[in-house]
């Protein structure tokens, strides 16, 4: 594929951001669900999380913000360990400036199409959390690790691709059959899956199609 306006590298430097990423999560929970920090009698996880009550009073920090909120110690710790697992390797590979770029990207962009099917719809949802970036460094990671393995549910050895594909089924399948009926954000994870594609398409001219065709049901010698 051929380099377009969007290819020019960043310098490459290491600043540990996900350590960053990490804390600032940590810190944001205490507010919000262990000192319970209100704003005029509405729950500060309200106002920092994406939803139409805040689109509709111009609240446009939301769509950074949510990403930092989280429901509970349970949900926190799932995204927080998908981070340390894929975006510390992601981040020494390429960086971090281009790790913030892709991770800010695709979470900023998979919240903002949640929004609009929020708005449509007339569901009233708080979307929160950093589901859509840790879907997002999963995906990156089967494409330029298509060879390497991970836990499945912490006890099945799969090949990344192969567990991409199975969390995209299911993703697929909540999102249209028990979407207004859960309290996880489906769409948010099938979103994170999709700017991430696109992203490598765009961002570094890899197509994940030929990858994932020429890694799956081959072995690596």
């Amino acid at each position: 594929m051929r380099a377009n306006i969007f290819n020019k590298k960043f310098r490459y430097s290491y600043s540990n951001v996900c350590l960053i990423i990490l804390v600032i999560n940590i810190f944001v929970l205490i507010l919000t669900d262990y000192m319970y920090v209100v704003i005029d009698g509405i729950p500060l996880s309200r106002y920092l999380g994406l939803n139409v009550w805040g689109l509709k009073r111009g609240y446009i920090w939301q769509v950074f913000t949510y990403m930092f909120v989280h429901s509970g110690y349970l949900h926190l710790f799932f995204n927080m360990f998908g981070i340390f697992n894929f975006g510390y390797l992601l981040e020494k590979n390429l960086g971090s400036k281009e790790f913030l770029l892709f991770y800010f990207t695709c979470d900023i962009l998979s919240g903002l199409t949640s929004l609009g099917i929020y708005y449509v719809t007339g569901l009233n949802v708080n979307l929160v959390g950093a589901s859509g970036a840790v879907y997002a460094l999963l995906f990156l990671c089967s494409v330029l690790y298509p060879y390497d393995r991970i836990l499945l549910f912490l006890i099945i050895p799969l090949q990344i691709p192969l567990a991409v594909l199975l969390f995209l089924l299911i993703e697929l399948v909540s999102t249209f059959l028990v979407y207004s009926n859960s309290n996880v954000a489906h769409l948010a994870h099938l979103s994170g899956i999709i700017f991430a594609y696109l992203y490598c398409l765009i961002r570094f001219n890899i197509s994940p199609y030929k990858v994932y065709k020429s890694a799956l049901g081959r072995r690596r010698y």
